[in-house]
Protein backbone atom coordinates (compact mmCIF):
# COMPACT_ATOMS: atom_id res chain seq x y z
CA UNK A 1 0.00 0.00 0.00
CA UNK A 2 1.72 3.05 -1.18
CA UNK A 3 0.67 6.89 -1.96
CA UNK A 4 0.08 9.40 -0.28
CA UNK A 5 -0.56 8.77 3.50
CA UNK A 6 -2.79 11.22 4.78
CA UNK A 7 -5.06 10.30 1.69
CA UNK A 8 -4.65 6.83 2.94
CA UNK A 9 -5.64 7.59 6.40
CA UNK A 10 -7.78 10.17 6.47
CA UNK A 11 -9.45 10.62 2.38
CA UNK A 12 -10.06 13.97 0.57
CA UNK A 13 -11.39 15.50 3.50
CA UNK A 14 -8.38 14.73 5.67
CA UNK A 15 -6.29 16.89 2.94
CA UNK A 16 -8.42 19.84 2.97
CA UNK A 17 -8.77 20.07 6.20
CA UNK A 18 -4.79 18.81 6.95
CA UNK A 19 -3.54 21.69 4.39
CA UNK A 20 -5.97 24.27 2.83
CA UNK A 21 -8.33 25.04 5.90
CA UNK A 22 -4.65 24.88 8.08
CA UNK A 23 -3.18 27.72 5.90
CA UNK A 24 -5.92 29.70 5.83
CA UNK A 25 -6.14 29.71 9.39
CA UNK A 26 -1.97 31.20 9.58
CA UNK A 27 -2.84 33.37 7.40
CA UNK A 28 -5.61 34.90 8.96
CA UNK A 29 -3.84 34.53 12.15
CA UNK A 30 -1.29 36.69 10.97
CA UNK A 31 -3.20 39.25 9.39
CA UNK A 32 -5.23 39.56 12.67
CA UNK A 33 -2.07 40.06 14.92
CA UNK A 34 -0.77 42.51 12.67
CA UNK A 35 -3.87 44.56 12.63
CA UNK A 36 -3.78 44.38 16.69
CA UNK A 37 -0.09 45.25 17.01
CA UNK A 38 -0.97 48.29 14.42
CA UNK A 39 -4.52 49.56 16.52
CA UNK A 40 -3.88 48.74 20.73
CA UNK A 41 -1.26 48.83 23.11
CA UNK A 42 1.51 50.64 24.24
CA UNK A 43 3.86 52.93 22.09
CA UNK A 44 7.11 52.39 23.80
CA UNK A 45 8.95 54.73 21.19
CA UNK A 46 7.49 58.13 19.76
CA UNK A 47 8.67 58.38 16.09
CA UNK A 48 7.73 61.49 14.50
CA UNK A 49 7.59 61.66 10.80
CA UNK A 50 6.50 58.06 9.67
CA UNK A 51 3.31 57.24 8.71
CA UNK A 52 2.44 54.06 10.87
CA UNK A 53 4.12 53.69 14.47
CA UNK A 54 2.35 50.02 15.21
CA UNK A 55 2.08 49.47 19.02
CA UNK A 56 3.74 46.39 21.61
CA UNK A 57 1.36 43.56 22.71
CA UNK A 58 3.36 42.08 25.32
CA UNK A 59 0.61 39.28 26.18
CA UNK A 60 0.37 38.39 22.63
CA UNK A 61 4.28 37.90 21.80
CA UNK A 62 4.82 34.22 22.59
CA UNK A 63 1.61 32.90 20.61
CA UNK A 64 2.94 35.19 17.84
CA UNK A 65 6.64 34.74 18.08
CA UNK A 66 7.45 38.70 18.95
CA UNK A 67 5.01 39.66 15.73
CA UNK A 68 3.62 41.94 18.66
CA UNK A 69 6.35 43.85 19.30
CA UNK A 70 5.53 45.93 16.95
CA UNK A 71 6.19 49.32 18.07
CA UNK A 72 9.77 47.99 18.52
CA UNK A 73 9.79 46.87 14.86
CA UNK A 74 8.90 50.19 13.61
CA UNK A 75 11.61 51.92 15.98
CA UNK A 76 14.63 49.24 15.11
CA UNK A 77 13.61 48.22 11.94
CA UNK A 78 16.92 46.62 11.37
CA UNK A 79 17.26 44.82 14.83
CA UNK A 80 16.19 41.11 15.51
CA UNK A 81 15.88 41.10 18.77
CA UNK A 82 11.84 42.79 19.04
CA UNK A 83 11.13 41.35 22.49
Amino acid sequence: MGGFGVLNLLGWTGVIWGIGVRVALTLDGFWFIHFLSHTTGKKDFALEGVSEEGRNLGWLALSSFGESWHNNHHAYPESARMG
